[in-house]
């Protein structure tokens, strides 16, 4: 009953200290109720032995899972509560200190603090009156206490916390110190307590961002591309992964073009058009880079898309994941590939019946030659003659063979015997060669005579002159 009516009076002084914190302009510490049936000094007690509840909470007050990854950005809750273990025998603490640090990646989120105890409401403290109390906040927090902790009496207090950067696990490390009875009515120091989140192993997810490009949203056949990939993590540190990544159809890689943060490496992660590159780990804000090149071969492909990912495991809590990246694609613009095709015409002995021809197509279309002979038919085709031009020009000879034909009948009518008759008779009226008509030789002579008769007559006028 005694222990009980001096609980009942702690709790009432807490309060009425408690709600003085709010108005005051300075205050030297958290003070404990302290009577002088409680006074520290003289008093034969126990040496108090602490149960410390150290948690981070939802900020609904639920408890956090250990095996759900805490995400950057996010709010939590560090709640401490300690008692004695003990508290119904003579057991007494008396002044004591909290100390948290803060490390990287976890902040106090300002206007967050509350203190209580078992029997009182949590009263909140602003920021001002806990920087008049601890001269390094909010990098640190070291919460005095004076007074004696004895009986029943349970103190709490939480604070919020927002989630930065952190490589390894969360965790906000402090250390509970202070004085204690020595049972022989004098005080010894208290065994330090260690504070520590690490031993539940929370831990932040990665938060892997993987972008990859190509140097060409076109290409022709032939072509070399480019691929890059940037896998940045703004996360928790990533454990044991493969970078993996399969080429698609239509292009081949290039052997010794890949990089690893502009590196050159050796191509063991190939094999054929599969890649997979093993990582021990990627620390938190880490950037990883890849690169390698392609020669586009797909002629009958309209394009060519590519993605990558990431497989692995969260570094701490061994938690299996896979990430992947955007997808790009590069368009084949197919340029025509013209060919040609000469076609000859020769007969059995090689003798040309009619001059050669050419054509020019594009590769894979076809076209028609026209191969009729009057008088030949044909007998082979030496060469490819399916009618379609092909990538190289290519010749083609066609053979031919006389058609043979039968020899006309004469007819033997009286009709067709009569006309030999009538040209035998005209040809016999005609002269032979040398026969010459008397009137022709008496027109020759005087032709003769009249010429020689103007050129004597032309010699004579001229001598007369």
């Amino acid at each position: 009953m005694i222990q009980k009516k001096w609980t009942s009076i702690a709790a009432v002084v807490i309060m009425l200290i408690l709600m003085t914190f709010t108005h005051a302009d300075q205050v030297a510490a958290f003070e404990l109720p302290q009577s002088n049936s409680l006074a520290k000094a003289g008093r034969v007690s126990m040496p108090g032995e602490l149960v410390v509840n150290y948690q981070l909470l939802q900020e609904d007050s639920q408890p956090v899972d250990p095996h759900t990854p805490l995400k950057i950005g996010e709010t939590y809750l560090v709640s401490m509560r300690y008692q004695l273990k003990e508290y119904d025998n003579n057991q007494e603490i008396y002044d004591h200190n909290i100390i948290f640090s803060f490390n990287e990646g976890l902040d106090y989120l300002a206007d967050s603090f509350y203190i209580g105890s078992n029997d009182l409401p949590a009263t909140h403290l602003s920021d001002e009156i806990l920087a008049s109390i601890m001269t390094d906040f909010p990098n640190e927090m070291d919460l005095p206490f004076t007074g004696v902790l004895s009986g029943s009496m349970e103190v709490y207090y939480y604070f919020k916390v927002k989630v930065g950067n952190i490589t390894g696990n969360v965790d906000l490390p402090g250390l509970f110190t202070g004085e204690t009875s020595d049972g022989t009515g004098g005080i010894q120091p208290l065994s330090p307590i260690t504070l520590s989140l690490a031993e539940t192993n929370f831990f932040i997810a990665p938060d892997l961002q993987m972008l990859l490009t190509v140097s060409n949203p076109e290409a022709q056949v032939g072509d070399i591309l480019t691929y890059s990939l940037t896998a940045e993590n703004s996360g928790g540190k990533v454990g044991a992964s493969v970078l993996k990544n399969s080429l698609p159809a239509g292009v081949e890689y290039l052997p010794n073009t890949t990089k690893i943060n502009e590196t050159l490496v050796d191509d063991s992660a190939w094999d054929g058009p599969e890649f997979a590159y093993s990582f021990t780990d990627i620390p938190g804000n880490e950037k990883v880079t890849l690169s390698y090149q392609v020669k586009v071969t797909g002629e009958n492909q309209p394009s060519i898309a590519q993605n990558m990912s990431l497989e692995g495991v969260t570094s701490l809590a061994q938690q299996p994941f896979t990430v992947a990246s955007n997808s790009v694609t590069t368009t084949i613009i197919h340029v025509p590939v013209l060919s040609s095709v000469t076609a000859y015409f020769k007969d059995e002995e090689g003798k040309t019946l009619k001059p050669s021809i050419t054509l020019t197509g594009e590769s894979g279309t076809k076209y028609e030659i026209d191969k009729e002979i009057t008088g030949y038919q044909l007998k082979e085709v030496i060469g490819d003659d399916k009618g379609i031009f092909t990538d190289l020009p290519k010749e083609v000879t066609y053979l031919y063979e006389k058609i043979e034909t039968a020899p006309i009948e004469q007819e033997t009518n009286n009709t067709h015997e009569e006309q030999p008759q009538k040209k035998e008779q005209k040809n016999a009226q005609l002269p032979k060669t040398g026969e010459l008509e008397p009137n022709q030789v008496l027109l020759f002579t005087g032709m003769i005579s009249l010429f020689l008769f103007s050129l004597l007559f032309d010699l004579r006028m001229k001598r007369s002159k």
